[in-house]
């Protein structure tokens, strides 16, 4: 990824192993390790709930943006500058089920406020039918996932 803004995009293949229908929140956290600045041990990057059925699996990307690894630099510009990134995937914050890491590359870019971001776009990948299901607003608590 560039600190110009070309979106990079990290995936995870959630599976339903259990007997009944279930919920989660996939979450993606990241670690940027800059020199100059201290950053946080991890921030959340983004988040997303899927529906499942027994044996189901989806799989969920998150796209993220350069804007998102923006911090104050040391000249108390808010700026995104190359750094190695570290990437968790999991279901809390103590959860590294994923870990990876990839550069960020270019020369430090200053963002205006309209610039910055701060949670990642996402999208998942399932059967149509169980798609339809998990984007249909909810009537009634007791709506049983279609068997994908």
């Amino acid at each position: 990824m560039d600190t110009t803004g070309t979106a990079g995009s990290i995936s995870a293949t959630v599976t339903n192993t259990g007997a009944l229908a279930g919920a989660t929140v996939v979450q993606l956290y990241l670690r940027i390790n800059t020199s100059g600045v201290t950053r946080p041990a991890q921030q959340l990057a983004g988040f997303h709930r899927v529906e499942l059925a027994p044996g189901q699996s989806c799989r969920v990307t998150f796209h993220v943006s350069a804007a998102q690894l923006g911090c104050t630099n040391l000249a108390h510009d808010f700026a995104v500058e190359p750094a190695t990134v570290g990437v968790f995937l999991g279901f809390d914050s103590d959860d590294r089920a994923l870990t990876g890491s990839f550069e960020l590359i270019g020369k430090p870019r200053v963002l205006t406020s309209s610039e910055r971001a701060f949670l990642s776009e996402t999208t998942t990948a399932k059967e149509s039918a169980c798609r339809a299901y998990c984007s249909a607003p909810r009537t009634t608590p007791n709506t049983t996932p279609p068997t994908c």
